[in-house]
């Protein structure tokens, strides 16, 4: 049929037109595809940069693939060598732009999919925590059978472990106690975040519907436009993100909340559980050290017939193990002391976080004033710390000193044969029977006297490891104390100490009257006076002196004003210069 249709075009003469007509019309097909290649290519590549819910009927690609995408273009714009230094560097600020947004919405997506695993988990790890809440506290009673059981190295090594744990916990109450701090205004700070960066999406909108100058070159507009779309997907995402821990803060706050309860009822019963191992490790170490000196003056009572040098030996370790029973009790009030400070440094950090709440979140009153001043007057005198610090650091240089020579006579016996013979030379008058019981009894001597040397070298690392950790605890103290008076010393100032004075007063007035008779009171004042010149001791004195060199100068003052008076009464012109003179 088709040979009968050309056949009745060429008997029309319209054949040459129809084959003009069907060429126009292929070329109008070829464009019109390409044309719809390149809208396509377009519309995928600024889809790319959108969110997922902007375009449902095209599948995006990932993130990971537009990252990878900007950084190939970046490459090759970078290595470009038909683009001049300017633009190229303008365009590499927006796709370095872009690229940044894009690893933000990465980690904000990361972000969004932790949070809703940890909302969704939350209830369940809260109902776990409150039945752990919810256990009785075990006493530590059995650690006296315990430590009856383990010998004094495992005693000791048992000792430390549970101070390690104690240490720990007490850490891991501070971490979340410091996270319940900050949750505290974090719902405000997400509202007052999601306000700013939503005036900033709707900036970024604007901006994309803005014309292009026409000056700018394709490729800046493209990449001006993909920063744009970057930073446009980051903050859709950064707002739910954001909307999200709005809505679990509730939850993942009490939670935390019951964390932190649970942490310090374990930080409370690892304190009862490490003081009831230290005990039972001092009461080692006392009985230890009494059965060594015990031992030693038992063995200088048999020594009493041997040679005046043996003789002399054995007193010294006598000397040993009295040095080292007094070493163990002062141990002990020491451990008592720092324990008595570590107390006091939690009790005025209590104090410190009580009077901030009273003065952020209550109304400054007489009350309230009264009861800081309290505070302020019951906090430490720094000048005994200060005191004690000078009388510290010397017992912490004699004590330094003492281990080196304990190390120097521990080194002396690290050959007992060698020290032995030393001792005994030259007592030629024993006979060889006799010179071996005295061999015998010397490296005796000198085995207990290694032992003693080794216990008294432990005890001291120990006395001086508590004299860095009470030094530590109070500069702790004083340092917080200092915080503590400063910020006392400003709210203070600004607290109405008495009320305004009204038809009450005068009937109070009688009392008033009788306060000021009363010797009891006027004693308190020489007391308060005392205590703040034992304070500020400089300050005092400076300002005494200046009010002694202000009143010393009263009468020349006077007689200078008087003057200027009478110069001002006299009928002339007067000048300025008369009031800076009375100025001056």
């Amino acid at each position: 049929m088709s040979d009968w249709f050309q056949g009745q075009l060429i008997r029309s003469g319209d054949f040459a037109r129809f084959r003009s007509l069907a060429l126009l019309t292929s070329m109008i097909i070829a464009a019109l595809i390409m044309t719809g290649s390149s809208l396509i290519w377009a519309k995928d590549e600024a889809k790319s940069l959108l969110p997922d819910n902007t375009a449902e009927k095209v599948k995006a690609p990932t993130g990971e693939t537009v990252l990878h995408q900007l950084k190939a273009k970046r490459s090759a714009v970078k290595t470009s060598q038909d683009l001049g230094d300017s633009l190229k560097k303008t365009v590499l600020g927006f796709l370095d732009q872009a690229i940044r947004f894009r690893e933000l919405v990465n980690q904000f997506n990361q972000g969004v999919s932790e949070n809703a695993k940890k909302i969704k988990l939350a209830p369940d790890r809260l109902k776990e925590v409150q039945r752990q809440l919810d256990r009785p506290i075990p006493t530590p009673d059995s650690v006296v059978i315990i430590a009856s059981t383990l010998d004094t190295d495992r005693l000791e090594q048992r000792t430390r472990s549970e101070e390690a744990d104690l240490v720990t916990a007490k850490t891991t109450l501070s971490d979340l106690t410091n996270q319940l701090d900050k949750e505290k205004n974090r719902p405000l700070e997400l509202r007052s975040a999601i306000v700013k960066i939503k005036k900033r999406l709707e900036k970024i909108r604007e901006d994309l519907k803005s014309e292009v100058p026409a000056d700018e070159t394709s490729l800046l507009t493209e990449t001006r436009r993909l920063a744009l779309l970057a930073e446009q997907v980051k903050i859709q995402v950064e707002i739910k993100f954001y909307e999200q821990e709005l809505v679990g803060h509730e939850i993942l706050v009490s939670l935390l909340a019951a964390k932190r309860d649970l942490a310090l009822r374990e930080t409370a019963w690892r304190e009862s559980l490490t003081e009831a191992w230290q005990v039972e490790a001092q009461k080692r170490r006392h009985l230890e050290a009494e059965k060594a000196k015990q031992a030693a003056e038992e063995a200088k009572e048999k020594a009493l017939a041997l040679p005046l040098e043996i003789q002399k030996q054995f007193d010294f370790n006598v000397t040993l193990g009295k040095d080292l029973a007094k070493l163990t009790l002062s141990e002990t009030e020491q451990e008592k002391r720092l324990q008595r400070k570590q107390d006091l440094l939690k009790e005025l950090e209590d104090e410190f976080s009580l009077a901030r709440q009273r003065v952020e979140t209550t109304v400054l009153t007489e009350a309230i004033g009264l009861a800081l001043r309290e505070q302020r007057n019951r906090l430490p005198d720094l000048r005994t710390y200060r005191r004690d610090s000078a009388q510290r650091q010397l017992k912490m240089t004699e004590i330094h000193e003492a281990q080196l020579i304990i190390d120097t006579q521990r080194r002396a016996l690290t050959d007992i044969e060698i020290e032995t013979d030393r001792l005994i030379r030259g007592m030629k008058h024993f006979s060889d029977t006799e010179l071996g019981l005295l061999r015998k009894k010397v490296k005796l001597l000198l085995v207990d006297r290694r032992e003693l040397l080794k216990k008294l070298e432990t005890s001291y690392r120990r006395f001086f490891k508590n004299l860095e950790n009470l030094e530590f605890n109070e500069q702790q103290i004083v340092t917080r104390a200092n915080e503590f008076a400063k910020f006392l010393d400003i709210h203070l100032l600004w607290i109405r100490s008495s009320k305004n004075l009204g038809p009450s007063d005068l009937r109070n007035l009688p009392a008033a009257i009788g306060w000021l008779g009363s010797l009891d009171n006027w004693k308190q004042v020489s007391q308060d006076v005392v205590k703040a010149l034992k304070r500020s001791p400089v300050w005092w004195t400076l300002g005494s002196l200046i009010g002694v060199i202000l009143l010393s100068f009263r009468r020349r003052a006077r007689q200078k004003l008087d003057k200027i008076a009478d110069l001002l009464d006299r009928e002339e012109e007067k000048s300025f210069d008369s009031t800076l003179w009375a100025w001056g």
